[in-house]
């Protein structure tokens, strides 16, 4: 029988395991949206025109990397496919954020990673690196362990094939049983980046027995 993997993410400010607060995320569906926010791209508001989009986008400064400060879950499930703001994503020391639950044991270590879109066979987006794996700006920590650490985590750039996150540490392929990882994400707009409007794919790839 698959292995299954349920993802889900955290929507409130309360920075524990408790499974109340996390909601399961359709894989198909629900979107991630970084942004500076607005009135209109908001906690509780609901979906965003593109022009809505653009006018939230963040604003970059031309002498330093810019971390984008506002994370959106757009849920497609809620009524008016509602933003809800994953208020403890980033860079500081928060370690409940995107929980991953896998109901059982992986052929594979299982591997957290980006690509442009879902044929997983490029990373071309300026947001990925422009092909360079190490120069993408979504960053990921696992804090399954414990939290990521104060004053700011570096964590590994995730691109393409060869920057990719060890869900289960570099230990190898998850063993019998039900598994839950955690894990941290940020995105950080370098110094001197072109201006792009990008849909990457956060994947997780693993196989099973």
């Amino acid at each position: 029988m698959a292995t299954s993997l349920v993802v889900k993410i955290n929507s409130t400010s309360n920075d524990a395991v408790d499974s109340g607060n996390f909601i399961t995320l359709d894989l198909t569906n629900d979107k991630l949206i970084w942004t500076d926010g607005s009135v209109a791209v908001a906690d509780g508001a609901n979906t965003p025109s593109d022009a809505e989009l653009n006018e939230a986008s963040p604003l970059v400064p031309a002498s330093v990397e810019y971390e984008v400060p506002k994370l959106f879950l757009l849920d497609y499930s809620a009524t008016g496919q509602e933003l809800k703001e994953v208020n403890l994503a980033g860079s500081d020391n928060n370690r409940y954020v995107l929980r991953f639950e896998f109901d059982a044991d992986t052929a594979t270590e299982p591997t957290l990673e980006a690509w442009d879109d879902n044929d997983h066979d490029s990373n071309d987006l300026y947001c990925l690196g422009a092909g360079t794996g190490s120069n993408s700006y979504i960053s990921v920590v696992r804090t399954t362990d414990g939290s990521p650490g104060s004053g700011g985590w570096t964590g590994t750039p995730i691109s393409g094939g060869s920057n990719k996150s060890l869900m289960n540490g570099g230990a190898g392929a998850l063993g019998s049983g039900s598994h839950t990882i955690y894990y941290n994400v940020k995105v950080v707009i370098p110094t001197g980046a072109t201006p792009a409007s990008e849909t990457p794919v956060i994947t997780t790839r693993f196989t099973w027995n």
